[in-house]
């Protein structure tokens, strides 16, 4: 798993290969900290996913729930067609922002928060 910032403010975060027992609490503290740098946007790239299950899913959606509290915008950016086959099972692909690409997810306008800043109350649909 490793995280970038390619353009004002957008962190990507991307995850490779297969998230095995022994690297699942390595993916919930990345999926975390990347919440709690507080992006305007932040990007989690599955393109080089090698296997995607329900510690995978589960991780995403505990990923979603906080960004949404923290005010930050989760676009996930290129699944593979099981993570696809997965999201569509379980329903979940309909609370989440999905992009076939990183670059599509990249292009993905953040909200504009205003006033209090970012401590305000949580975006639209993410």
């Amino acid at each position: 798993m490793t995280a970038g910032w390619p353009q004002d403010h957008v962190l990507v975060l991307t995850l490779a290969g297969e998230v095995t027992v022994h690297r699942r609490t390595l993916l919930r503290r990345s999926l975390a900290d990347a919440v709690a740098a507080r992006p305007a946007l932040l990007v989690v790239d599955l393109t080089a996913l090698g296997f995607c299950d329900s510690t995978v899913l589960n991780a995403l959606l505990r990923t979603r729930v906080d960004a949404r509290s923290a005010g930050v915008p989760l676009v996930l950016a290129g699944p593979p067609p099981q993570a696809v086959r997965l999201l569509r099972l379980t329903r979940t692909e309909e609370v989440f922002t999905v992009r076939p690409t990183l670059r599509a997810a990249l292009a993905v306008r953040p909200p504009v928060h205003r006033g209090a800043g970012r401590s305000g109350g949580p975006p639209g649909d993410h």
